[in-house]
């Protein structure tokens, strides 16, 4: 199952770069979390859910 960050974060990255502000904290998010999604198709990797503590 795929990461939606394209949806949650390339759509917002786009938006910034028409306005010339600059978010590198936002574009690393991006490119670190794509990434991993990169890395569980890849590799059929699964990530465990887990209750929040609270």
């Amino acid at each position: 199952m795929p990461l939606e960050i394209d949806g949650m974060l390339g759509g917002v990255i786009e938006l910034v770069a028409m306005t010339a502000v600059d978010t590198p904290a936002l574009k690393a998010l991006y490119a670190r979390v794509s990434l991993l999604n990169k890395k569980i198709q890849d590799e059929a990797v699964y990530i465990k859910e887990r209750p929040l503590a609270g």
